[in-house]
């Protein structure tokens, strides 16, 4: 855990740097690439840059780690691109992701239930994705949420504009039957280890149907929780529904929370 948290500082350290030097744009909670840098990557993806003459494009991609294609029309990875060890992508990609056997890092926004489930079909993307981000989800009203227990890395999880999303499902029931039936066990312990304990920042936006977010008491490290434009929703976490999951009774809510920010809620 000590090795991850000094990689991620020295990311911190080397986006700042970049920032500071004008190669990408800070926008606040995040940055975006340079015009000439994304340019260039846009250069090295086309046919041009695929040419085995062309020095710069075989040298570049040889020295290229890290990729933001979230906000390109790239449909296609380059097969030049299986070394990258850090990306940024869309639902477009998970099939090509597949090829990409050094990816440590993972960042990817999904907009469709069938995506959802095939991304969360592959285990390897599920314990190198560290940022997610759930978007639109058109005519879907609920989401089992535990879904996502397998996801060891994951910091930071953003929903967004999921209209018709009413309910975050905490399925236990279904886990403990599991291990029951494999194990023989009925220790809540087991369950518990299952915990969100990666998540550090939770960001909930425009989900004007969503209702609580009562499973954040499972994210024991939240330190950052937004929660805006989700009209439905009078309290986060509902006492009523806190009955049907017996293992977070025992939890202290928010005890590492550092920002709160709650707007336009019921």
């Amino acid at each position: 855990m000590d090795d991850v948290n000094r990689m991620h500082n020295q990311g911190h350290d080397v986006i700042g740097t970049l920032a500071y030097a004008c190669l990408l744009d800070d926008k606040g909670d995040y940055v975006i690439m340079h015009d000439v840098i994304r340019d260039m990557a846009l250069w090295i993806a086309c046919e041009c840059g695929k040419m085995k003459d062309n020095f710069l494009s075989q040298a570049v991609l040889a020295l290229l780690q890290c990729l933001n294609l979230s906000m390109t029309s790239i449909r296609q990875l380059p097969i030049e691109l299986q070394t990258l060890v850090k990306l940024r992508t869309s639902e477009s990609f998970i099939e090509e992701l597949q090829c990409l056997q050094h990816l440590s890092v993972l960042s990817i926004t999904i907009t469709r239930v069938a995506a959802f489930h095939r991304f969360f079909s592959t285990h390897r993307f599920q314990s190198c994705t560290q940022d997610l981000s759930l978007q639109l989800f058109s005519g879907s009203k609920s989401i089992n949420i535990y879904t996502l227990k397998h996801m060891k890395q994951l910091h930071v999880l953003r929903m967004s504009d999921c209209k018709s999303l009413e309910e975050l499902k905490i399925d236990l029931d279904r886990e403990a039957k599991t291990i029951q039936a494999s194990q023989n066990l009925r220790n809540s312990g087991i369950i518990s280890k299952r915990f969100f304990n990666s998540l550090h920042r939770l960001y909930v936006d425009n989900c004007s149907k969503l209702e609580h977010l009562s499973w954040v008491l499972l994210a024991p490290n939240l330190t950052i929780l937004r929660v805006s434009l989700c009209f439905e929703i009078e309290e986060i976490i509902s006492a009523e529904r806190l009955r049907e999951v017996p293992e977070a009774k025992n939890l202290i809510p928010f005890r590492r929370l550092e920002v709160l920010y709650l707007s336009h809620l019921r």
